[in-house]
């Protein structure tokens, strides 16, 4: 899916969201709004249960959050250059065994 300068833009989003993955935890999940100079992610985490977690507000790893938003407002650049869709919204989600998935859409009027 990816080559060139998008596979490591999307190798950094996996390896940050590896990173910061809480020990328990079997995947993060980074789910994104992105447009042409800004991006908002939220991150969620889940156990080999499928419980679900949340950073807390203090422990929340705002640096990393801002590395994935920089990595994917160029991602969405260098894509959109190649000749692909200029997605507006993404969901991350990287795998304790250290693989990754990416889902890209699109919105007509996102929220801000």
């Amino acid at each position: 899916m990816f080559e060139g300068r998008d596979e490591e833009l999307a190798n950094t989003i996996g390896n940050v969201l590896l990173e910061i993955m809480p020990v328990g935890a079997n995947k993060i999940t980074a789910t994104s709004e992105v447009l042409e100079d800004w991006a908002k992610t939220g991150i969620e985490f889940e156990d080999a249960s499928g419980v679900k977690g949340h950073f807390s507000f203090d422990d929340l790893p705002k640096a990393a959050i801002r590395e994935v938003n920089r990595a994917l407002v160029e991602l969405r650049t260098v894509m959109a250059q190649g000749g692909g869709a200029a997605w507006n919204r993404s969901v991350f989600t990287a795998n304790r065994d250290a693989t990754f998935n990416v889902e890209f859409s699109y919105e007509e009027n996102p929220e801000h």
